[in-house]
């Protein structure tokens, strides 16, 4: 697992890595994790990344906007670490079957 704190180091680690999965949230300190998204899927990540967006905002319209945007998964905040884990092993299991 590798961690970054903004869509620079995002970006980075997500050429370098090739993750399965990514757990991103939509507010991040130089910009919007949904633009990202939109960003793999135009590259044709679909199917190879899963991406998991956590955020805070409840809205009917931020969930909308993230599964438009390409994310597999949105996660509203508050979460039990157990739920982010079932998603994530849900979302492998999916990719491997």
């Amino acid at each position: 697992m590798v961690d970054a704190a903004d869509l620079k180091n995002a970006r980075r680690l997500i050429a370098s890595e090739a993750p399965e999965v990514v757990v991103m949230d939509v507010r991040l300190p130089d910009g919007n994790g949904l633009d990202l998204i939109r960003e793999l899927r135009q590259r044709g990540t679909q199917g190879a990344l899963a991406v998991v967006i956590a955020s805070a905002s409840v809205l009917p319209t931020e969930r909308d906007a993230a599964v438009a945007a390409g994310a597999d998964v949105f996660l509203p905040k508050p979460y039990r670490p157990t739920d982010l884990v079932d998603v994530v092993v849900d979302l492998l299991r999916r990719s491997s079957g």
